[in-house]
Parts: C-alpha cells; sequence; structure tokens
C-alpha cells in the first residue's frame, strides 16, 4: 500500500487559522466599539433637561392658574382644553406615555402650531428630548386628522333643512332657498425648499399653498383641501375635489333633496292593532306625501324580513305573491311563511270579503297635489307569532321596501301610537306603531334621463332640439333597440304584463328619450305673453295614465289662464311661486297615449308680464327646469336657447344708400303718404 501525503491538509489548517483569527480580532473590536459607543451616550449621557419645571407641572400650573393664562397658552378656554383632550383620548385613541399624560401631549402640539414654537424650544419649555417632541406631535396630529373628518364636515349631510340665515332673512328668502354655503380659496405662506419653490410662488411672489374651503352660514367649516401649489388655479383645486372620492366633498345626495318638493317621501305606517295569545293584528298603511310625483302601474310591491319564524294567517286589502313553504303546518295552512314576503295591492273589483279600506286600486297612489283622496293604501294581516310589548323592539321586521324603482327605505323606528276616530266623538289608539320613511332618487332609479325638453320662440327661425344622446345613443349598447316609423316589434320581444324592469320600446331618434317636452314662445302682447307646452310620447306601446308635468320658471306667479291642463302652483312661498304642476283634465286627455297621430297633448298658457322682471333677452323666457311624472328632463344649454335677432349696424347705411338711389319724385311719393 502507498502511503499518504498529509502536508496539503496540515497547511490549509493552519491558513484557515490565521484567517479565523483575524476575523475574531476585528469582530471583538467593532463589538467593544459598539458597547462603548452605546454606554457613553445612554448609560454615562449627561442629563440635559434638568429643570425643576418639568412640562407636566407646567401644564398643571396653566390650567390651575388665572383663566387668562389659559387663553393665552392653548388659544382656548379651560373648559374647551379639557373637552379637547377627552375627546382626543376617548373617540380618536390618543394615549398618554408612562411619563407624559394628554394634557401635556396636547399643549405642546398647540405650542407649535399656535404660538408657532421650534422644536428646541418645545424641548426646553417641556424639558423632553427631541425625538420625543418629534413622536408625539406625529401622535397628535393622526389623531387630530381623524377627529378632523367628523367635525369639518355638514350638520346636514342631505342638506334638507334651509338655514335660518336665508329662511329668516326677507332679502334672501326665498331666492337663496336652496343655497348650502360658501366656497372660496385662499394662499398661506409655506417655507418650503429652494428647489421645489418655483410651483408655489404665485402672483404674490412667495410661496405659498392654495387652500380650498367651504363653511355653512354658522361660520362651520364643511370642507378643507390644502396642499395645492400656490400657481394652481381654483378650478383646477374645486374640479379635482368633487371628483376625488377619498377626500369626501360633502355633495348634496343627488335627486335624495328636490329642491321642488323638499318634504316628500313615501311614509309606512306599522300599526299593532290587538294582541292574542299566538297571533297579532296589524294594520299597514302606505303614504303618498310627494308633491308631484306618483305611483303608476303596475304600483307598490312592498316587502320586508321577518325577525323570527313569523307567518301570514290572514290578509286583507293585499295578498302576498308567493306562500312560500308551509310544510311544517297541519290542517289549515298560513297565507304566507316566506322570510321576506311580497305584499301587493289587490287589483280593482276584488270581492268584496277581501277588501280594506284604501285598498284595491293595483298599487297606484296619486300625488297630493293632484288627487289627495287616492295618496294612501292600506292593508290588514293576522300574524303568527309571540308578540309582547315589553320587548316590541325585538319584533320590528328589517330591510323594508316598496318595490319601486329609485325609492330606498330607512329602519323601523318606533313613534307615537296612532289614533283613529270610530265616530265623531270617540278616538282609539293602536297599542304600538312604527314608521318607515322610503326617500326616491332619479340616480338610483336609472342612469339615463327619461325625457328631454326642446324649445322655440316667434322671433327666431331656429328650433332648438333635445341634446343629442339625451336618454341614450342610437346603436349603443348602453341604449335599448328603437324601431323606425312604422315598424312593430316582434311578438317575442313584448312584455307579458306591466313590468318595470322592461327598457321602453322608442322611436329611433337623435335624443332616445320616451317623451319628449316642446316649449314654444307662441306670441308677445302689450301686457302679456304666451306660450304653448306640446308633449310628445315617443314610446310605442306605452300610454301614460294620470300623467302630470312641473315646471320651473319664475313668472309662474303671474300666470293668468291655462287652456286645457289642470293647474296648480306646487310651493309657494308668501305671493311668491315660481313652480307649477300641470295634468290632464278626466275623460279628455289625462291619458297620453302611445307614438302616434294622438300621441300628444298640448296646452297654452297666458302669463302676465311682471315689470321690472319679463324679458326675452338671455333666455329669460324659457323654463329652469322641468320634470314628466316625477323624472326630471334633460334641458338644453343656455347658451343655444332662442336667441333674439341681432341689429345689424349697416341698417342705417343701407337705408340711406337706397333713399339716395330713388328718384326725386319716388321721395315726393313716399312723403306725402307718410
Amino acid at each position: 500500500m502507498g502511503s499518504i501525503d498529509n502536508s496539503s491538509e496540515e497547511n490549509y489548517s493552519s491558513e484557515d487559522e490565521i484567517v479565523d483569527d483575524d476575523n475574531y480580532n476585528i469582530l471583538l473590536t467593532a463589538t467593544v466599539g459598539m458597547v462603548t459607543e452605546y454606554y457613553t451616550k445612554y448609560i454615562e449621557k449627561e442629563p440635559c433637561r434638568t429643570s425643576y419645571q418639568t412640562g407636566y407641572k407646567f401644564v398643571s400650573e396653566i390650567l390651575h392658574g388665572n383663566p387668562y393664562r389659559c387663553q393665552q397658552q392653548f388659544r382656548m378656554e379651560k373648559h374647551v382644553f379639557i373637552n379637547l383632550c377627552m375627546e382626543l383620548k376617548i373617540k380618536y385613541g390618543l394615549k398618554a406615555s408612562r411619563y407624559i399624560p394628554v394634557e401635556e401631549l396636547v399643549n405642546m402640539f398647540l405650542m407649535i402650531l399656535g404660538h408657532g414654537f421650534g422644536n428646541r424650544m418645545v424641548q426646553e419649555r417641556f424639558q423632553h428630548s427631541g425625538e420625543t417632541v418629534s413622536r408625539y406631535f406625529t401622535h397628535v396630529l393622526n389623531a387630530v386628522l381623524r377627529m378632523s373628518k367628523d367635525i369639518i364636515s355638514p350638520l346636514d349631510k342631505e342638506f334638507k333643512n334651509i338655514p335660518s340665515k336665508i329662511r329668516d332673512d326677507h332679502r334672501w328668502w326665498p331666492y337663496f332657498k336652496d343655497c348650502i354655503g360658501a366656497i372660496d380659496g385662499t394662499h398661506i405662506p409655506v417655507k418650503i425648499s429652494p428647489s421645489k419653490q418655483v410651483p408655489y410662488i404665485g402672483r404674490k411672489g412667495i410661496p405659498t399653498q392654495n387652500v380650498m374651503a367651504c363653511c355653512d352660514f354658522d361660520m362651520r367649516f364643511t370642507f378643507v383641501c390644502a396642499g395645492w401649489e400656490g400657481t394652481a388655479h381654483d378650478t383646477r383645486i374645486f374640479l379635482d375635489a368633487i371628483h376625488r372620492k377619498e377626500l369626501q366633498f360633502p355633495h348634496p345626495p343627488r335627486d335624495a333633496y328636490d329642491p321642488m318638493d323638499p318634504n316628500g317621501n313615501i311614509t309606512i305606517k306599522w300599526d299593532i292593532n290587538s294582541i292574542e295569545d299566538a297571533t297579532y293584528n296589524v294594520i299597514v298603511s302606505i303614504y303618498n306625501y310627494q308633491l308631484y310625483r306618483h305611483v303608476e302601474s303596475p304600483g307598490w310591491r312592498m316587502s320586508w324580513t321577518w325577525p323570527k319564524d313569523e307567518v301570514i294567517w290572514d290578509l286583507r286589502g293585499a295578498e302576498a305573491t308567493e306562500q312560500g313553504n308551509c310544510s311544517r303546518f297541519k290542517g289549515s295552512l298560513p297565507h304566507c311563511c316566506d322570510k321576506t314576503p311580497v305584499i301587493v295591492d289587490l287589483a280593482l273589483g276584488a270581492p268584496y270579503n277581501m277588501q280594506y279600506k284604501n285598498c284595491c286600486r293595483g298599487g297606484v297612489l296619486s300625488s297630493t297635489t293632484q288627487d289627495p283622496t287616492k295618496t294612501m293604501s292600506s292593508f290588514q294581516m293576522s300574524v303568527g307569532g309571540v308578540f309582547v310589548l315589553d320587548s316590541a323592539t325585538k319584533a320590528i321586521p328589517s330591510n323594508f321596501s316598496v318595490g319601486l324603482p329609485g325609492y330606498t327605505c330607512s329602519n323601523a323606528t318606533v313613534v307615537a301610537p296612532s289614533k283613529v276616530q270610530v265616530d265623531g266623538q270617540r278616538s282609539i289608539q293602536y297599542l304600538m306603531t312604527w314608521e318607515v320613511t322610503c326617500s326616491y332618487s332619479q340616480f338610483r332609479e336609472s342612469a339615463t334621463p327619461g325625457c328631454c325638453v326642446s324649445l322655440s320662440a316667434f322671433y327666431n327661425s331656429t328650433v332648438v332640439s333635445c341634446p343629442l344622446c339625451s336618454c341614450g345613443c342610437q346603436n349603443s349598447p348602453a341604449t335599448s333597440e328603437c324601431f323606425r316609423d312604422g315598424q312593430q316589434p316582434d311578438l317575442l320581444q313584448l312584455p307579458n304584463g306591466d313590468d318595470e324592469g322592461t327598457p321602453p320600446f322608442v322611436l329611433c331618434t337623435q335624443h332616445m328619450c320616451p317623451i319628449r317636452v316642446h316649449w314654444h314662445l307662441k306670441v308677445s302682447y302689450k301686457e302679456y305673453w304666451r306660450v304653448k307646452v306640446t308633449i310628445t310620447n315617443f314610446n310605442i306601446l306605452k300610454n301614460y295614465t294620470d300623467w302630470n308635468l312641473v315646471i320651473q320658471h319664475p313668472n309662474l306667479r303671474s300666470i293668468t289662464q291655462v287652456f286645457s291642463f289642470n293647474y296648480n302652483p306646487l310651493i309657494q312661498y308668501g305671493d311668491i311661486n315660481d313652480t307649477g304642476m300641470f295634468w290632464g283634465i278626466k275623460n279628455y286627455n289625462e291619458m297620453l297615449l302611445q307614438y302616434g297621430v294622438d300621441g300628444n297633448v298640448q296646452t297654452e298658457m297666458l302669463l302676465r308680464k311682471d315689470p321690472g322682471d319679463f324679458t326675452f333677452k338671455g333666455g329669460w323666457a324659457f323654463p329652469r327646469k322641468i320634470a314628466f311624472n316625477g323624472h326630471e328632463c334633460v334641458m338644453p344649454p343656455p347658451d343655444m336657447f332662442p336667441s333674439l335677432p341681432n341689429s345689424s349696424p349697416a341698417a342705417p347705411a343701407l337705408l340711406l344708400h337706397l333713399c339716395l338711389g330713388l328718384s326725386p319724385l319716388l321721395l315726393f311719393g313716399l312723403f306725402l303718404f307718410v
């Protein structure tokens, strides 16, 4: 056997040991250096803030001293400062440290913002390190930002209440009844590095931020947008704020608040009439409190969700669309066992033993202006389930709906029990009453409008048509199929019944709207002027029964006569009326027929010219807003309104030229007839 040479392994081991020793020495040196630095910096560090007057003692002295010192230091009164600290601590998560209370943290924050103190000055005043001051300033700032989302916002988030500053001042009421506040921008000086100053230097020559703010009539800020460069235009900031959802600009709910009917809604009352061992009786009433918006056929479809296993044993004045699964019962079955029943009104001519008061109109409800006697519908039901008055809130159904497009219902709330008169001398009170409010939004109902407006005038030959694609565009995927004049849809395309979800079968037009309202300035008299309004139905299959039209115009307060339509002022503020409602005359034109020769209704109205207000200039004689059957119509833009003919400056020169060209004999003859 041959011998093995181990010399290479011995050489390798000795070299490796030398490298390990060097690495160990380097690591040891670095460790000793770090330990020494830490010891000298933190353990043997000489205290810098050694004043006896600590921040805690300083804040305590201010709070227990003269109130004037509190106002000077905190820029607010003592009770306001204490409440602010409590709010930040309880609601917005500001936490005290082991040695610094919340009051001291807030005071440091206020000194930096309110007095302009720098970090070093705050260190000296409160006896804390710069890192501590910076860290807790950030903590307080984050808590204040969370609080700002609650306090810098409108009190009335749906803008349903008219500000008292407007309502109680005859100078503003009712002209500014829809005004909700003011919005403007202001430039605030900022300090910024020279390399980034250029976008912030505006017309004043100094770096600024353009801050946009909104406030209401109580001088309460409702929105603030900061951070824009000083050169940014106000319009750019405004458009950016209203389109960026994360900024939460206080938009009024689209169509949730209707200026033409600010208090309109559909209200559901749920009255507990009587209670037995295993059942209780309920009277449900649906009220349409809207001035001009009615409920068309196929009518309301009310639904809710039971909290437990309730069933409907008996129903009068309405019926459930489905019986549901009643297999757990033997013998006589309930009327409906669904967890979420859908209830519809009975049709006209229902059997007498199935009727209940104010029922049996197919779910149709009139508006309060058009027919106040048909604004209510009701039914009575016997509910299977244990009902205890002491714990009645647990038996309140949820997810109420009236089954109408565009309506959203609130939760049921307990209100004062309803009372009904038995005869002229006695009234009875129900055991308990719940109430649900349902509001309408045109945007929720449909993303596209349902009507448009065209304009014309006697002084201009131009007819301003409905805006292009007002309700959709032809051959667009988002628009339903249209039909040419004379063309009829196939039988398979026709709806099986009155289905609200069925798209309208409309004539092919440039606007693609089922309804067009045309406003024509017909005649101008010395003291009066005359308008003709025509409503045309472009829906090939649908008739509009009990239609209505709402027009907003400042001269409606001086309307003298209306032909062929019923008319009633919609909203009046004293002698001011700028909104009126029109509808058809019974047995004459209350039905707007489908498209064709008779598919239109029209009226003429005579209005008095109000001195100082009336003018044909600037489109004043055209309506501000028009709505058909509760749907706001698309108006042409104001710059497209028919304008008065321009007086040509060349006319006098042209007349002089013609006169000079005439013979003396002809001129003499003209003067004889003058």
